[in-house]
């Protein structure tokens, strides 16, 4: 990365780590020796969140461009793009069973995601401040 690291994780089976920045990159890391596995490009802005999901076939990142960006872990492929936030995504976190995804956006909202398809399955209004 060329710039600050945002958001750091870990697969579940601790085999990977995720890197977000605000170099607008993430990249996927092989936790046992160091060396980057993917560089994800796909975000226009910097990224603030990462997250794997549980059986590590998906990654989800968002941050800065008010978007959510789902992966492909094995390949590095960009699967799709979750849109809805009308601010910075600050972060993003699977259900334990992988099939929800929740983001936490700078305005005030927290939403709920399908993320096969990028819908909104719920959105939680009241909060006083950035979540």
């Amino acid at each position: 990365h060329t710039d600050w690291i945002r958001r750091v994780a870990m697969s579940s089976d601790g085999q990977l780590v995720a890197t977000a920045s605000d170099d607008h990159l993430v990249k996927v890391w092989d936790a046992n020796t160091g060396t980057v596995k993917h560089t994800l490009e796909g975000h226009s802005r910097g990224v603030w969140a990462v997250d794997f999901s549980p059986d590590t076939k998906l990654l989800a990142s968002g941050g800065d461009d008010r978007t959510i960006i789902l992966w492909d872990v094995a390949t590095g492929q960009r699967l799709r793009t979750c849109e809805g936030h009308a601010d910075a995504v600050n972060m993003v976190s699977f259900a334990p069973d992988g099939t929800s995804l929740a983001s936490a956006g700078a305005e005030r909202h927290i939403r709920t995601w399908d993320p096969n398809t990028c819908q909104t399955t719920q959105t939680f209004y009241g909060h006083l401040n950035q979540v």
